[in-house]
């Protein structure tokens, strides 16, 4: 590795496709428009099953709307390491920022196990900031997959080449 490339910043992209987010506020927005459309006559003018045919609607809400403002409001980051310096650029939307961190604002770098219901778990890196602020990686299949980016994302912060 020659010094011009210790010296190239290190990107990590971690965003949500535009069509995958359209697909999930069409389902959210249908999960929630169509059980009114269907159930609403059992609800209004109100009677003895008005009860249960709201709470299926409210049952529809609970998966319909965080699936649409999920899918609203998360944001595509992506992070850009340089020697002493790593830039956050968040964005989605509706807004975008910038975040900037010098290397002395970094507190510390994390190994977090995300335990799955099925299958294997997952591992992500987690950067704490100063005023203990956090930020994570993407999921990894393996922890030494995580461990390796945590020791790039290091290597890279104090201007050490950094294997691939």
């Amino acid at each position: 590795m020659t010094n011009a490339d210790s010296e190239a910043p290190m990107t990590i992209e971690m965003s949500a496709p535009n069509f995958l987010r359209v697909l999930f506020i069409a389902f959210g927005v249908f999960a929630m428009a169509i059980s009114v459309w269907e159930l609403g006559r059992g609800v209004w003018p109100p009677n003895i099953f008005s009860p249960f045919f709201l709470f299926i609607i409210i049952g529809a809400a609970s998966v319909g709307w965080p699936m649409m403002t999920g899918a609203l409001f998360i944001t595509n980051d992506i992070w850009t390491v340089e020697k002493d310096k790593l830039t956050i650029e968040r964005k989605n939307w509706f807004k975008a920022e910038k975040l900037v961190f010098s290397a002395s604002d970094i507190e510390q770098f994390n190994i977090v196990e995300v335990g799955a219901m099925e299958g294997d778990n997952t591992w992500k890196v987690v950067m704490w900031v100063r005023g203990w602020k956090k930020f994570e990686t993407y999921e990894f299949g393996s922890k030494a997959a995580a461990e390796k980016m945590r020791d790039q994302i290091r290597a890279r912060l104090r201007g050490d080449p950094v294997s691939e």
